[in-house]
């Protein structure tokens, strides 16, 4: 059943794509045959140059746009075609480069089509100076509806973002365009291209009132008519019929129709009298019939794109917020309580409790003595001793006494079957004991669970104070911004701009397909120069490339790049170790993990514990509790025994600190300068004991500072090398480099060598260099 879902689904994604696909073919023919002055098609090709520069490749969009233009003007549209070849093969060419920005973009597509043009009017013998002052006014008209074009639908996705106003005119003129190109298409006297116009201003005039109306109204009038000579007056109908139409909504949608009547029955008159209106009753009827029956079901589509909020809506989300801290503050308390309920009834004795021990007696009593003839005798008079030798029996099973068989002996000497009843004091000893083992075992995982619960609750009050920030977006710097990003030829989808308490930011950068690290690290530069001062990215190294969003915040006091650089064991190519780096907020962290032994299983008990150590970075858990349930993850992931080291250092880039905990790790080696400092750690990897062993360093961090951190594999890559420590210390400090990546590519090439090239161990090494800021 799922897997029919799945394909189901998938079909319905195809039909979307091969829908959009028909409708870009649709517009891009359309486009082709609008003209102006009844002898320039500008509108075709530069369609053409926006939807190259921006999508992928799509032949039948370009040859729809050229067969638009043929079948409008025949073999006149020669030049045209060969112009939409030259720009479709110039930017096939040069798809992936970046040194050519939007406008530097839209420049080469006017010049292409200028000179194409020009080329043709040479071999006509008819040519005169009008006919070149129209060539290049075609050029520059083909620049600047190639930049309008790159910001309206279909080339600009609207969907789940929120449109700026200038995004909106482009697509309305977009739309007016491709309406032009229907020509004089009727339907029983009805203007194909009147209808559409007069139910487009309608609908957006009721649902968004008289500026949209009034606005949309204007480009129809002005942009679908511009080859007709009573354009003045039908932008003035469709001016006045939309404000009317918003003004009368508040009557309903037929109050809104009636508003457009007035308003074109207003400007009929004032221009002709009682003579006949420009739109005629037909067009008007059925205008206002798909109107009422249609705007239902369009109402949600027409509202997901302009998201108009109120003051009163925007007061109700301020609402929700302080809702939702409460809700959050409250869930915080009620795991600290459940945390601390259950550390109560937590039974944390090594040793069994005097009750205890008196019921091992009695079970002793029932099971060898009532059936002894000195029952009475041992029960009756002497049942103080007799409850004293017992009870003392079983401490001394206890206890790690030397001569535990002689000291037995001697307490149930007065015993008639002495060993019988020893076997039977251990055997149910031995019973008690394996259930108190149990109960320890449930205890322990009680504990975790405890520890777990202290953290979430920690984590909630942490998300709680994170939610309630006072953050205020700043809409006109996000315009600029994504302008500046989309002007490099980025495909960026949205750009919000949070300015928060005490001067912090944080921009939140969405685009349309997936991240790269060059994608990110050129719009973190576009977004740097665009604000005056220096802003880097909040990532993950090994989730940022598996979406389609990352965010920005202001630059610390330091800086700080992380390199990698590592080799497997030759003997299975499957590497044990396994890393990450990142910066989260004000923090670069680095993080290393060598899976005990080689090979696959290895590989799987280091990946878990730093995929897990990314999940909790993302959520910025507490750094003490992110190892301890890495630890517990490991001890009870499986029956075999699963433990890897763990080698993690943090970087205050505000305070300029550095942080680094080990547990079970090779030594971390600083480099300032000539010096070499060495932190190293006695502790054991994690996985192994319930309390978790790791040890904490910290030390000042200074500028051009590099920490090195590397598996065992790099260490201690060869026999001959009596003091490992020693000898690596005398390696990186003959490293002259400043290049983080040099030194870890340097730093492996020479264990490399030292191994003599016999790969016995997986090598990973891992440098990160710090830098202050000048901010």
């Amino acid at each position: 059943m799922a897997r029919m879902e799945t394909v189901v689904s998938r079909r319905k994604v195809d039909l979307k794509i091969e829908m959009h696909t028909v409708l870009l073919v649709i517009i891009s023919f359309l486009l082709g045959r609008v003209n102006i002055l009844d002898r320039l098609y500008p509108f075709g090709i530069a369609f053409i140059g926006a939807y190259t520069i921006f999508k992928s490749i799509n032949k039948g969009v370009i040859a729809a746009a050229m067969l638009g233009t043929f079948s409008a003007c025949g073999f006149g549209s020669i030049s045209y075609i060969i112009a939409s070849l030259l720009i479709y093969g110039f930017f096939t060419r040069n798809k992936e480069s970046n040194k050519y920005s939007l406008i530097a973009t839209c420049i080469i597509v006017g010049c292409i089509f200028t000179a194409i043009r020009l080329i043709g009017m040479n071999f006509s013998e008819t040519a005169a100076i009008y006919d070149l002052i129209l060539i290049l006014f075609e050029g520059i008209l083909v620049f600047t509806m190639t930049y309008i074009f790159s910001f309206s639908f279909p080339i600009e996705e609207f969907t789940g973002i929120e449109v700026s106003h200038e995004k909106m005119v482009c697509t309305f003129i977009t739309f007016a365009l491709v309406l032009a190109g229907f020509s004089e298409i009727s339907i029983m006297g009805a203007s194909l291209k009147n209808i559409v116009c007069i139910l487009a201003i309608v609908t957006l005039g009721y649902n968004q009132g008289i500026y949209v109306g009034g606005i949309t109204g204007v480009i129809l009038g002005m942009v679908a008519y511009i080859s007709n000579v009573e354009m003045p007056f039908i932008i003035a109908i469709f001016a006045v019929g939309g404000i009317l139409t918003g003004l009368f909504k508040e009557l309903g949608k037929s109050g809104a129709v009636i508003g457009f009547v007035l308003g074109n029955g207003i400007i009929s008159y004032y221009v002709n009298g009682l003579g006949t209106s420009f739109l005629n009753y037909e067009e008007l009827l059925i205008s206002a019939i798909i109107f009422l029956l249609s705007y239902n079901k369009v109402e949600k589509v027409i509202d997901n794109v302009f998201k108009a909020k109120s003051k009163v809506k925007k007061e109700i989300e301020n609402r929700k917020f302080e809702l939702a801290s409460r809700k959050l503050a409250h869930t915080s308390d009620l795991l600290e309580s459940i945390a601390k309920t259950f550390k109560n009834t937590m039974e944390s004795d090594d040793v069994f409790s005097s009750s205890q021990i008196y019921t091992i007696v009695d079970d002793v009593k029932v099971n060898m003595c009532q059936s002894c003839k000195s029952f009475n005798n041992c029960w009756g008079k002497e049942k103080s001793e007799t409850y004293y030798s017992l009870f003392t029996t079983v401490g001394v099973l206890e206890s790690e006494v030397e001569d535990k068989e002689k000291l037995i002996n001697s307490l149930l000497e007065k015993c008639e079957d002495v060993d019988s009843l020893t076997v039977t004091i251990k055997n149910i000893y031995k019973r008690y004991k394996e259930r108190e083992e149990v109960i320890n075992k449930i205890n322990e995982q009680k504990l975790v669970l405890v520890e777990q619960l202290e953290g979430l609750g920690k984590l909630v009050n942490d998300i709680n104070i994170e939610v309630y920030k006072n953050a205020t977006f700043n809409e006109e710097l996000e315009e600029l911004l994504e302008k500046e990003i989309k002007d490099r030829k980025i495909d960026v989808k949205e750009v919000i701009f949070a300015q928060l308490p005490e001067e912090n930011i944080e921009i939140y950068i969405e685009f349309h397909s997936n991240n790269t690290m060059d994608k990110i690290e050129r719009v973190t530069r576009i977004v740097s120069n665009s604000l005056g001062y220096k802003v880097a990215p909040d990532y993950n190294f090994g989730s940022i490339e598996k979406t389609n969003r990352f965010k920005l915040i202001r630059c610390n006091r330091y800086g700080a790049l992380t390199k990698v650089s590592e080799e497997a064991n030759s003997r299975n190519g499957i590497s044990g170790d396994s890393y990450t780096y990142g910066e989260i907020e004000n923090i670069s962290y680095s993080a290393l993990s060598d899976g005990m032994g080689t090979g696959r299983k290895a590989n799987i008990e280091s990946m878990i514990a730093i995929e897990l150590l990314e999940k909790m970075m993302e959520i910025n858990t507490d750094k003490e509790m992110a190892i301890k349930t890495i630890n517990n993850v490991l001890r009870t992931k499986s029956k075999d025994e699963m433990f890897t080291t763990l080698d993690i250092s943090f970087i205050d880039l505000y305070k300029g600190k550095l942080q680094v905990i080990k547990s079970g790790a090779c030594p971390t080696f600083i480099k300032r300068g000539e010096d070499v400092k060495v932190i190293n750690s006695m502790s054991l990897p994690i996985g192994i004991l319930k309390d978790v062993d790791f040890n904490i360093y910290e030390e000042s961090i200074e500028d051009g500072d590099m920490i090195i951190m590397m598996t065992d594999g790099v260490l201690e890559c060869s026999y001959e090398n009596e003091d490992p420590e020693k000898w690596m210390k005398k390696v990186i400090a003959g490293l002259d480099a400043q290049n983080p990546q040099t030194i870890a590519d340097e730093i492996l090439h020479i264990a490399k060598i030292s191994s003599g090239n016999e790969i016995k161990d997986d090598m990973t090494v891992l440098v990160t260099k710090v830098w202050k800021n000048n901010n």
